[in-house]
């Protein structure tokens, strides 16, 4: 199964379901499992539907995407991003905004949760 939401729709979801998610941590209050889980279900199902993507139009040039985009992708804060910036390959082209490839993102992530299954 594949999302069709154009990516800015995704990525904004994802944002505000993990902001919801983190606030509602740090002010030690409960979060529905159902929450957690769309929220789990929605950046596996944008990291997939992305590799899809990516495996058939291989010429496709990686896009880029700014901190909110891969805090989402990530399940983290965008001070946590910023603070790895230098593992996801960060740039701030001309003084710009930080900017992060898509793919180096979501192999981080992917990298990370297998990590985590070996430990």
């Amino acid at each position: 199964m594949s999302l069709d939401l154009p990516e800015y729709l995704l990525g904004g979801v994802l944002y505000g379901l993990g902001h919801f998610i983190r606030e509602r941590d740090l002010a030690g209050r409960g979060v529905p499992a159902e929450v957690r889980a769309a929220h789990r279900w929605l950046t596996t199902m944008s990291a997939i539907g992305h590799q899809t993507r990516c495996d058939a139009e291989e010429s496709e040039q990686d896009d880029l995407i700014g901190t909110a985009q891969a805090a989402a992708l990530l399940g983290c804060t965008e001070r946590h991003v910023r603070r790895i910036q230098a593992d996801l390959d960060g740039a701030r082209p001309a003084g710009r905004n930080l900017v992060f490839s898509r793919r180096q993102v979501i192999q981080y992530a992917q990298a990370r949760k297998e990590h985590r299954g070996v430990a």
